[in-house]
């Protein structure tokens, strides 16, 4: 541009030309494809080797390195590694550069830093126990319904369904329901109505676990 318009200022045609790439009208080989595993790695290799460039580009090399060795430290030591990566990104002399750091996996290796299998027996026995000590809970208005059921009408009975919830001929609704509603919930004696907090959620966890 400069040998077709001599008497534009280069400070002029730097402009025009950062407010086109800006903007997308000019596209940069420098920007990694979607699909590249290692976007850093492209990064480097299309730097060019040239004296503005070269100490961004070693810099960069650096970063490289001490990643590889942060993903094969141990915890002890990574800790010390994150810390020079991040001191060496800080001298990065890249013109509209934010000083953001690469992000870096933190997987925690288990290889071997695993239980021994009498721990986890041992654990197992200790949930079988709790299991079989806790009571049992599900819906409680489900629950008093059919303990009534069984009470009214004794076991695999058969009764129609609009006599079962006429409430003078049969049980009427559970509690709870609207439609039908029932104004007169039951509770027969010794019927769970919620079990207490902690076993509720011990067994949910353990259910869930």
């Amino acid at each position: 541009m400069q040998q077709h318009y001599p008497q534009v200022p280069e400070a002029q045609i730097q402009y025009l030309l950062q407010t086109l790439w800006e903007n997308h009208f000019l596209l940069s080989d420098l920007r990694p494809p979607l699909t590249e595993v290692s976007p850093a790695h492209y990064l480097l290799e299309h730097i060019p080797d040239t004296s503005e460039l070269g100490p961004v580009r070693e810099t960069l090399k650096q970063v490289l390195l001490k990643i590889e060795h942060f993903d094969q430290a141990e915890a002890t030591r990574s800790i010390a590694i994150l810390e020079e990566i991040q001191h060496i990104q800080k001298t990065l002399d890249i013109p509209l550069h934010s000083n953001t750091g690469i992000q870096t996996d933190t997987a925690l290796k288990l290889t071997s830093a695993i239980l021994p299998r009498s721990i986890g027996e041992i654990a197992s026995q200790a949930v079988q126990i709790l299991l079989r000590q806790s009571r049992v809970y599900g819906m409680p208005h489900l629950h008093e319904y059919r303990m009534a059921f069984l009470e009214k009408y004794g076991p695999h009975a058969e009764v129609q369904l609009l006599e079962l919830l006429d409430p003078g001929k049969g049980l009427g609704a559970p509690s709870g329901y609207q439609y039908p509603p029932n104004s007169s919930p039951f509770q027969l004696p010794g019927t769970l109505l919620q079990p207490p907090p902690e076993t509720k959620h011990l067994s949910h966890w353990f259910m869930k676990h």
